[in-house]
């Protein structure tokens, strides 16, 4: 979902997603889902990293 739009992805594609447009991803299907995720704003970035590191620990270095 990006906004209130559905969009299907497959092998290969790619997809912006405008800045502060709200978005989730849905893997309906039984295989593993594999996605990587680029950021342009540093600082949105460090922010992002800073709150999940604290909460979670996952992205802890």
């Amino acid at each position: 979902m990006v906004g209130d739009r559905q969009m299907d992805f497959a092998v290969g594609d790619i997809a912006a997603i405008p800045k502060h447009t709200d978005h989730y991803v849905i893997n309906d299907s039984t295989e593993d889902f594999h996605f990587y995720v680029v950021w342009w704003d540093m600082n949105h970035v460090n922010a992002f990293v800073a709150q999940h590191s604290e909460t979670t620990g996952c992205l802890d270095e």
